[in-house]
């Protein structure tokens, strides 16, 4: 038997393959299963809205606008982080729509809004 190509590769992992991996859910990217999908979320009223509230903290600007060269990260909202190193500024995944959507006008709403505007990032950036 030939060694597997793939170094993470475990048998007990349906989605292992010996020379890859494999996506166990195929069938539902296909666009009628994409929209049926759509369909029933909606049919269900999905997303829900959270049960609480959910809370942010104020960001402290001061702190983000400072050039400490100690590094730090600060959580924007949903997955877009700012990434503060040796005097460089990165901004990850930023999402600045009111909606979850590559679309203005479909997809869900964004239920907390951004931990600071972008206004305030372009005071960071550094050309």
């Amino acid at each position: 038997m030939t060694s597997p190509t793939n170094p993470d590769y475990n048998a007990n992992n349906a989605h292992h393959q010996a020379d890859g991996f494999v996506n166990r859910y195929a069938d539902r990217s296909d666009k009628p299963g994409l929209w049926r999908w759509q369909f029933e979320r909606l049919l269900d009223g999905l997303p829900k809205p959270p049960e609480v509230p959910v809370l942010g903290v104020a960001p402290n600007l001061e702190l983000i606008k400072s050039n400490n060269p100690e590094p730090r990260l600060t959580w924007v909202g949903h997955a877009t982080l700012l990434v503060q190193v040796d005097g460089i500024n990165l901004l990850t995944d930023s999402h600045w729509g009111n909606r979850v959507s590559p679309f203005s006008f479909i997809g869900p709403s964004v239920i907390k809004s951004r931990g600071f505007h972008m206004i305030n990032y372009q005071k960071l950036m550094r050309y």
